[in-house]
């Protein structure tokens, strides 16, 4: 190195003499602006972890079922006269008012003939 490069080098790093203590100096300030950069891309992919671990473990309001409704059927009451004229002439029914004023339609149906089968 010629003795002009040596002294624009000194010159630059602000060093009276050939020591290198500058060159350290700068040297270990780069390593901790590393340090730090790596120290805050840890600590940035470990909150992202734990928003999303939050975000999967929290929660969420369930939409209820679709239900589906009808429109609820028109009732309409029928005399007892139309009830009973509603069951077949040969049909044998009664319309029996109970004393507590409730009434109850009975209809009795024929039993259906069973074979009789014989042991042996």
């Amino acid at each position: 190195m010629n003795p002009e490069s040596a002294s624009l080098l000194n010159d630059l790093t602000r060093s009276g003499s050939g020591s290198g203590d500058y060159l350290i100096h700068a040297l270990h300030a780069r390593r901790r602006r590393v340090m730090q950069c790596r120290i805050a891309a840890v600590c940035v992919l470990t909150m992202t972890a734990l928003a999303m671990l939050a975000a999967r473990l929290a929660p969420t309001a369930e939409k209820p079922a679709p239900v589906a409704v009808t429109p609820p059927v028109k009732s309409f009451k029928i005399s007892g006269n139309e009830l009973l004229d509603s069951f077949p002439e040969d049909q044998p029914v009664a319309l029996v008012t109970w004393p507590d004023g409730r009434q109850q339609l009975l209809a009795i149906t024929p039993v259906p003939n069973r074979a009789v089968v014989a042991r042996r």
